[in-house]
């Protein structure tokens, strides 16, 4: 549901995984709440288990994920962001149901963690799985945003001249 109401907001999911995040990496992640009362219960949610893990594209990606996760608590999201992701899945601060980077170059320092190096990926189109997630790194962030942007703005032109519904789907 969450993946589906991303999409109808305009995202690309460029790369997905499902992970459970260590201890480091959560701490990580989330060093801005060390010291507040509830980071422990934070750190021990995140990595009690499997987090589904994405790289979303989109013109103002970053401004944009902030405004459809909604408010840190879900009790402020309902109040004032009713139609957010935080609004409709989350249950209190620690189980908000969604996160996200706090700006582009931590977006950038994030995916590299983990989501690793495009090295490790074989160029030979035969041994490419088109299902396969394509990897972000710092080197191709900006030209496959901008590609993604692209795509997304031709899919609304065509969508505009071929009068589609907002309810079909479109592969893209």
């Amino acid at each position: 549901e969450i993946e589906e109401q991303i999409r109808k907001s305009g995202f690309f999911i460029l790369a997905k995984k499902t992970e459970k995040l260590t201890q480091e990496n959560a701490a990580q992640f989330y060093h801005s709440h060390h010291g507040k009362d509830y980071y422990e219960e934070l750190i021990n949610y995140m990595t009690s288990g499997p987090s589904e893990i994405l790289v979303l594209s989109k013109e103002n990606a970053v401004e944009s994920w902030k405004e459809l996760m909604g408010p840190e608590t879900p009790k402020q999201a309902m109040e004032t962001a009713p139609v957010s992701l935080r609004a409709l899945y989350g249950v209190d601060l620690v189980h908000n149901a969604v996160d996200g980077s706090s700006d582009v170059d931590q977006a950038k320092t994030e995916i590299t963690q983990l989501f690793g190096n495009i090295d490790t990926i074989d160029e030979d189109e035969e041994n490419v799985n088109e299902e396969d997630p394509i990897i972000i790194t710092e080197e191709n962030f900006e030209e496959l945003t901008r590609a993604a942007t692209t795509i997304q703005k031709r899919y609304k032109l065509f969508k505009k001249k071929t009068d589609i519904s907002s309810d079909e789907t479109v592969g893209y």
